[in-house]
């Protein structure tokens, strides 16, 4: 391309496209929505790992924290016949 075609190109003047004013402000909302949303989630999906990572104290009886020991002890009622 020749440079005066170049030149020519360049000082085309610049087509204007009509958007509502309330675009960018609708894009930038919901943006901001979705950033939120994600980081909630991520939140959520932290603490929900937390537990499982949590290692046993050494003064504990083996039982994990949220299972109390009775849940271990078999039910004597399992060993009657019918």
């Amino acid at each position: 391309m020749p440079h005066s075609a170049l030149l020519t190109v360049l000082a085309a003047p610049q087509l204007q496209t009509e958007t509502p004013t309330w675009a960018p402000i609708l894009f930038a909302v919901g943006a901001f929505g979705v950033v939120v949303v994600v980081l909630i989630m991520v939140r959520r999906k932290l603490k929900q790992s937390e537990g499982f990572h949590t290692p046993p104290t050494s003064g504990s009886s083996g039982h994990q924290d949220n299972v109390p020991p009775e849940a271990d002890d078999p039910d004597p009622r399992d060993d009657d016949p019918r």
